[in-house]
C-alpha cells in the first residue's frame, strides 16, 4: 500500500499530511528552511516509497520540490485549478480552508487521481522566467 504525502506550501512554512489507505496517520507544520526540509526527510524515510504531492503556487514550492528530488523522494506538482475543482467537489458542504486541510486534500487527490501525477517538465524554469519578464514589462 502506498503512502501519499500532501504538502501545502507557503512563504515561511509548509504543512504535511500523510495518508495511508483511508486514514491520515500524520499531520505536521514545519518551517520553510533547511531545518524543516531535514525534518521532513526524516519523516518521509519512515515510509516505504512515499508519494509526495504539492501545489504549484508561485515560486515557493520550488526549493522543497528540488530538495525532495535530490534526496530520491518521488515528488509531483499539481495544477492549482485541478486541485480547486477537487476541493469544491469534496467540500461542497464545508468550504472552509486551512493549510492543514489543504495538505490533506492534496494527499487525497493523489490517491484518487494518479493520472495527474506528472513530474515538472524540464523547461519549467524557462516558463517561470518568462512570466517574470512579462510581469516586469507590465510594471
Amino acid at each position: 500500500m502506498n503512502y501519499f504525502v500532501g504538502i501545502d506550501v507557503s512563504k515561511d512554512t509548509f504543512n504535511i499530511a500523510v495518508l495511508h489507505q483511508q486514514s491520515f496517520i500524520l499531520s505536521k507544520h514545519l518551517p520553510m528552511s533547511q531545518e524543516g526540509f531535514s525534518q521532513l526527510l526524516s519523516i518521509l524515510k519512515q515510509y516505504p516509497k512515499p508519494i509526495v504531492v504539492m501545489e504549484s503556487t508561485g515560486r515557493f514550492f520550488l526549493p522543497l520540490y528540488h530538495f525532495l528530488l535530490a534526496n530520491d523522494i518521488q515528488a509531483f506538482v499539481i495544477n492549482p485549478k485541478i486541485l480547486h475543482r477537487f476541493f469544491q467537489f469534496l467540500s461542497a458542504n464545508n468550504p472552509s480552508k486551512s493549510d492543514t486541510k489543504d495538505a490533506k486534500l492534496l494527499a487525497l487527490f493523489a490517491q484518487a487521481n494518479p493520472q495527474f501525477l506528472n513530474p515538472l517538465p524540464p523547461d519549467h524554469h524557462l516558463r517561470n522566467l518568462s512570466r517574470l519578464i512579462q510581469k516586469l514589462k507590465k510594471e
